[in-house]
């Protein structure tokens, strides 16, 4: 999602600086762009250090900073337990603070060492991805992840309030279930990814998950001018998923609708 938005941000004339932890990939993203534009400053997110330098040298490569996305996600075993079997592994402790610990303090911590450029502007912009995992409670899996993401529904709204003041718009992209390279690193191949995805689509009534386009293309709305009035505000983004989940919880899943396995031709 990251790439797909600083993309599309570069292709309509902006300067960039694309981060992440692997400087292979990153020379990738920046490979044939112009060189004024387009910078890869590598960076793991999860080393506060790390982040300040990464964020001084943002502004120092592009004179500035008028806008952040924070998209980091932490991937551990608990991320997809629900409730109760993180109570059977006793893993309250590590559950919690791991996912609130990418979610919520190293945003805050990210957006700490941006703040002073931030402010340079008359008008910054400020984005981070959310998840409708924070809207399904009860018997769905990923309490911990949904949990973590409902809590920087709240940051982002408590940062807009606090820093108007200051022209800095803070707002979320709260994305349904999207085609990344998130399955990578919960270490599917293509063909496990191509086949999860292939068990989801009837859930969706586009009957798709979303793609890294559409992905970037909503985060590099809510850092353009084209969303200025828009702050505090978390914006959704399923493909019709919530409605049906809603429905299901009430009425209960409709048997025509019930998971069929998809045949070899189907796949």
């Amino acid at each position: 999602m990251g790439k797909a938005t600083g993309e599309k941000a570069y292709n309509r004339g902006a300067k960039v600086v694309f981060s992440s932890r692997t400087l292979a990939k990153l020379n990738k993203v920046v490979e044939g762009k112009d060189k004024t534009r387009a910078f890869a400053v590598q960076c793991d997110a999860g080393d506060v250090k790390q982040l300040k330098t990464a964020v001084d040298k943002a502004a120092e490569l592009m004179g500035g900073i008028d806008g952040i996305l924070w998209i980091p996600t932490y991937i551990g075993e608990e991320s997809f337990l629900t409730i109760d079997q993180i109570f059977e592994k006793d893993l309250i402790h590590t559950a919690v603070s791991n996912q609130m610990r990418w979610n919520i303090e190293l945003f805050l911590e990210f957006f700490k060492f941006s703040l002073p450029h931030l402010k340079k502007n008359k008008v910054s912009h400020v984005a981070t991805v959310g998840s409708l995992a924070s809207y399904m409670p009860g018997k769905q899996i990923m309490f911990a992840y949904g949990m973590s993401k409902r809590a920087l529904e709240h940051t982002v709204g408590h940062l807009a309030q606090m820093y108007a003041k200051d022209g800095i718009r803070v707002n979320c992209f709260n994305s349904g279930l999207f085609k990344t390279e998130i399955f990578q690193a919960f270490g599917m191949s293509n063909d496990e990814s191509e086949k999860f995805l292939a068990k989801t689509h009837w859930r969706i009534p586009f009957g798709r998950p979303g793609t890294e386009s559409e992905a970037g293309e909503f985060c590099a709305f809510l850092l353009s001018h084209r969303s200025s009035y828009m702050t505090g505000e978390s914006m959704r983004a399923d493909g019709g998923f919530m409605g049906q989940t809603y429905m299901d919880d009430i009425f209960g899943t409709p048997k025509i609708m019930q998971f069929v396995e998809p045949t070899k031709q189907e796949l």
